[in-house]
Formats: C-alpha cells, structure tokens, sequence
C-alpha cells in the first residue's frame, strides 16, 4: 500500500504538468509554446527519475528486477516522443500493481506455512521410525523442489494474468474515453458540460458494480469501497477508470483474496 502511495504521489503531477502547459498556451499565445514546452519536459523528467528510482528500491526489495523498466518507457514516450497519455498510464499502471505486493506477501506466508507443516509431519514419521534418515533426507528434497517450482509457476502466471487484465482494462478505459470525448464533441462543437456528464455518468456506473461486488471486502489496495470508486473517478478519471477496471477483472478472475475478517 505504501508503495502504491508514493507511486501515484509522484505520477499524478505529469498529467498536472500538461495542464499547466495548455493553460499557459492559452492564457500568452503560441509564441510561448516553446519555453513552456521545454519547463514541463524538464518537470517531468524530474518527475519519472522520481519513479524510477522508486521502483529500483521496491524492485531489489521484492526481486523483480524488471519493475523500473515501466516508468522508463512510461517517460520515454511523455518527455520525447510526444503526450501520448495511454501509453504512459499503461506502464504506470503495471509498475504500481506488479510492485504492490501485500496479498502476494500473503500468500507466499500461506505457501510457507504449509511447507512446514508438511516437513513436521515427515521429521514425526522418521522420529516414530516410520522413515529411515535416507528415506527422510529423500522425500524432504523433493517436498522443498517441488514447492519451489510452485512457488516460480506461481509467481510466472500471476504477473501474467496481471499484464493481461492490465491491457484488457486499457482498452476498455480507451474505448470509453474515446464515447465520452465523442459525446462531448457532440455536433461538432466541444461542451465542458457533456464530458462531465460522460465521467459522472462513468463514476456512477462503476460504483454501482463496485457495490454488487463488494469490493471493499477484498485484500488489495485498488479494491475500494464503492464510494471511493465513485469520488476516484471523477476526480481523476484518466488514472482511477483503469485502475478499477483492472480490480473488477482481478475479482472477476478470482485472482483476489478476501480480507481475513470477510472469509
């Protein structure tokens, strides 16, 4: 949780830094376009150096050595080729969800905890003289081999499963991004009033199913209550939609645990 804190801390502000530079274009004309153009690529190259760097330290803290790669790219693509806002939010996304690890914490305790039960159970047969120390030794390498592959298989296909409830939701934020601009674009004439209507309309849609699903009665970070989904999302719609979008896959998916007092 508090790496997912931090994270979005120091995301928010690169989408705050383009805002700041439209403003700015048209507050004082295009002739200063380049100066301010230049001010918010320096600000969000300060800003994604930030990011990388916290996900180095969560990634040595964690072992995914490839979890600063996302910030990377997501940096690439904002500062020097262009303001592509998906692209960025996609490997923001995967760099906050692939390092936030509490209920994989859990689960590996889980793994743990029957990996010993288990070898007690063999050091009380060989101690009854069910198992002689050969047989012992033996079964005891294969149970610590076999958890290990688990443990790999396991880890292999969740992030796999991740990456792809994360695109999924990507392209579903898009899809719904590219309605809501379509409506408030309506006759051709660009109404504040009707993108407003199409994220409020968003809001209340996604914590209707927040609400059927329970959400907040599930152990991860992007799982709120129904409440939170709807202010998230009308506050910051281009960040929240696709992070509740992915929540709802997880849970859908049963890739979720539940909290412990909600079992």
């Amino acid at each position: 949780m508090g790496f997912a804190i931090t994270y979005l801390f120091f995301m928010i502000p690169t989408y705050l830094w383009r805002m700041v530079f439209v403003s700015v274009v048209l507050d004082k004309g295009v002739q200063q376009t380049d100066i301010s153009a230049m001010s918010v690529n320096v600000c969000l190259l300060i800003n994604y150096i930030i990011l990388i760097l916290i996900t180095y330290y969560r990634a040595k803290k964690i072992n995914r050595s490839y979890l600063t790669t996302f910030p990377l790219l997501g940096g690439v693509f904002d500062c020097f080729l262009g303001f592509i806002p998906f692209i960025p939010t996609i490997m923001n996304i995967l760099a906050i969800v692939l390092g936030a690890q509490e209920q994989q914490n859990r689960i590996d305790a889980l793994s743990a905890q029957n990996k010993i039960d288990q070898l007690e159970k063999l050091q009380s047969l060989k101690e009854k003289g069910v198992l002689t120390q050969d047989e012992f030794d033996k079964q005891k390498k294969e149970l610590l081999s076999l958890h290990e592959k688990i443990s790999k298989d396991r880890d292999n296909e969740t992030s796999k499963t991740s990456i792809f409830n994360i695109i999924s939701s990507m392209l579903i934020t898009f899809v719904v991004f590219v309605f809501i601009i379509a409506f408030a674009s309506y006759n051709g004439n660009f109404q504040e009033d009707n993108l407003w209507i199409g994220i409020l309309l968003s809001a209340i849609i996604y914590s209707l199913i927040a609400l059927k699903m329970k959400t907040q009665k599930y152990d991860a970070w992007y799982c709120q209550h129904p409440a939170g989904v709807f202010f998230g999302i009308v506050l910051l719609w281009l960040i929240a939609f696709p992070i509740y979008t992915y929540a709802f896959l997880q849970i859908k998916g049963k890739n979720v645990l539940l909290k412990e007092k909600d079992k």
